[in-house]
């Protein structure tokens, strides 16, 4: 196997130590939500199942834009996803 969502990760090694791994983790993830914001995209489900660790890289990667929309300024009305929870 060569990656593995974050959540299945964390389930199976047990939750992060704040090590340089989870920092490095950590940061690459902030760099990749600004990127993908800079580009005029906002993904709108941000979570531990929609990264993707390539385990012969040691890097987490933003998967399923399912739900993303274009950067707007007005209200988001629409949403494109599965069920929106109420």
């Amino acid at each position: 196997m060569c990656d593995q969502d974050l959540f299945d990760y964390i389930t199976t090694h047990g939750a992060l130590r704040e090590s340089l791994r989870c920092r490095q983790w950590f940061s690459h993830i902030v760099e990749t939500v600004i990127a993908v914001h800079r580009a005029g995209v906002v993904h709108r489900d941000i979570k531990d199942e929609n990264f993707v660790v390539d385990l012969s890289t040691d890097r987490p990667y933003l998967i399923d834009f399912g739900a993303g929309s274009f950067v707007q300024r007005s209200a988001y009305t629409d949403y494109s996803g599965g069920s929106p929870i109420s």
